[in-house]
């Protein structure tokens, strides 16, 4: 038996290994696609003639909807650094918008742009807006 040279051995690895693992694979990977893909197809099919992609569009839709809204409590930030000093008491607004709602002032401002946006206001305005917006407030002590 005629033995193999170490550079003959680096050779055949791989060659082998993609034999050995790759081989019985290739008729169930095509297989298994060819169903899928034949699935998926009826599946499409059927659902837009019963109308139940509209309840999946809809569905997918408020799970979009729920996520943007949880992205805007998340990372949208507002706070007013305003106060009054009210019979001997401080009062501070931020205080009084927590207790009726927490984050308040970012969900309003989210429902401005939101509404400044539907009625075609340039984006660039609103960012320009938003900034000077918040310079001016950080100047002043509202922000």
């Amino acid at each position: 038996m005629k033995q193999l040279s170490e550079s003959q051995d680096r050779f055949l690895g791989p060659i082998l290994f993609l034999i050995v693992y790759h081989l019985p694979s290739i008729f169930p990977l095509y297989k298994l696609l060819k169903i899928g893909y034949d699935s998926g197809e009826k599946f499409i099919s059927k659902a837009f003639k019963s109308g139940l992609f509209e309840l999946i569009t809809n569905c997918a839709t408020i799970v979009g909807l729920i996520m943007v809204g949880a992205m805007t409590a998340s990372f949208v930030t507002i706070k007013t650094g305003l106060k009054w000093k009210v019979a001997g008491t401080t009062l501070k607004l931020q205080d009084i918008l927590n207790s009726i709602m927490p984050g308040l002032l970012p969900l309003i401002l989210t429902l401005t742009i939101l509404v400044l946006l539907r009625k075609k206001v340039k984006v660039i305005y609103l960012l320009l807006g938003v900034i000077i917006l918040g310079i001016l407030g950080a100047l002043v002590g509202i922000f």
